[in-house]
């Protein structure tokens, strides 16, 4: 009596997974742009496709800073979550960080940029430096926005927000090196959390302010209470980020 192979679906080599999702993310990247080129078209009518070029840049731009944040919130919060579960590993602690501080460098070097051309923002990184923000708490920091941040000039937000990013660091930095002295323990999560909700903060600025949201999506958001809509801006550097990540492990996977 002969035997028969197990019926089933064909499990495919691990590469030609990484290219399936490298496909998939790229086309939610591609329609997610589609729909932010079509909002900045009907916020603006009568720009020539030189100057919506520029409002696009612009609009993304405002959006990454979100996305930046988001990614940062985001990965300290699944450290927390992880431990809730008992689910925590080292690898989880290890890639989480280094997103959370990558996002940062990311965060640190734009501001920079703005900061060495500006003088305003230049003043506003030495008026609020790192005495400024010394031992502050997450109610501290959330009424230093709206009786500081909120006021300032669009340049000397960015100098506040440089000096924020770069004590941000100083934490991020503590919550690696607790990770290395015992990397089977989730690093502090007291801490984990306060600085969460300190990112969480500059991440509602962000909403609050509308960077990154055109004046289409400002006109026709919901009138209904819920949860802050994010920009179509943040939506497609989110996108974005998600093809580039999936086509580094295809490389590496080809290897």
């Amino acid at each position: 009596m002969g035997t028969s192979a197990q019926a089933g679906r064909t499990k495919l080599p691990k590469l030609q997974l990484c290219a399936n999702v490298v496909a998939r993310s790229q086309t939610k990247y591609q329609e997610a742009l589609k729909v932010l080129n079509d909002y900045i078209k009907a916020s603006y009518p009568s720009k020539q496709e030189y100057d919506l070029d520029h409002i696009r840049s612009s609009f993304l731009d405002e959006g990454d800073n979100l996305r930046l944040t988001y990614e940062i919130e985001n990965s300290l919060l699944n450290i927390k979550k992880k431990s809730d579960k008992n689910k925590y590993t080292p690898q989880h602690g290890q890639d989480y960080l280094e997103l959370a501080n990558n996002a940062l460098k990311e965060l640190i070097t734009k501001t920079n940029i703005i900061n060495k051309s500006s003088v305003m923002s230049q003043e506003a990184k030495q008026a609020f430096s790192a005495e400024y923000f010394d031992s502050m708490g997450f109610d501290e920091l959330t009424r230093a926005i709206f009786e500081d941040l909120t006021t300032l000039p669009e340049d000397m937000q960015n100098g506040w927000l440089n000096s924020f990013y770069i004590q941000l660091g100083i934490r991020i930095e503590l919550l690696v090196e607790l990770y290395n002295i015992n990397p089977s323990e989730p690093p502090s999560l007291d801490f984990l959390i306060d600085t969460r909700k300190q990112i969480k903060a500059i991440e509602s600025f962000y909403m609050q302010s509308k960077n990154g949201m055109t004046p289409f999506e400002e006109e026709n958001k919901p009138a209904t209470a819920g949860r802050p809509q994010k920009p179509q801006s943040f939506i497609v550097c989110r996108y974005q980020a998600d093809a580039q990540r999936a086509y580094d492990e295809y490389k590496k996977s080809s290897h």
